[in-house]
């Protein structure tokens, strides 16, 4: 059987300036988008590094005692609220929170949302990370 790619992450090079942060996230600055196939809840053994090194630059960015990570998972058809599709962005934010965790992010520091469809001109299988230093 042909290997399926699954997911890819591409870090952000540079925090995202504030005019691109969600109102709904007020303080968080947008660090990588990780990017699922359609269905997929897993991300692709292929994007595993660019967690693993996702996981090193959020180490390093939390100075304070009220550094977070703020997991935003999106998935389903756009605007679609269900459970499946709720479901399917918590299973993505579930997977990416324990790779970081794996890699050394305190697990007491991480928050996940499970949006469902994506509805805000975004791509709709993608995990947002934010981190509010």
């Amino acid at each position: 059987a042909p290997k399926q790619q699954v997911a890819k992450a591409e870090p952000v090079p540079a925090p995202a300036p504030l005019s691109s942060i969600e109102p709904s996230a007020p303080g968080l600055t947008k660090r990588s988008v990780i990017l699922f196939a359609a269905g997929a809840s897993d991300p692709a053994q292929s994007a595993l590094g660019a967690i693993k090194y996702l996981a090193v630059d959020l180490n390093s960015s939390m100075h304070s005692a009220g550094s977070r990570v703020q997991l935003i998972a999106y998935g389903g058809d756009k605007g679609d609220k269900g459970s499946d599709a709720r479901r399917l962005s918590l299973k993505r934010a579930l997977a990416i929170r324990q790779v970081l965790i794996d890699d050394g992010v305190p697990s007491e520091r991480i928050d996940v949302r499970a949006m469902g469809g994506a509805d805000d001109g975004g791509p709709s299988d993608r995990v947002d990370v934010y981190v509010k230093a």
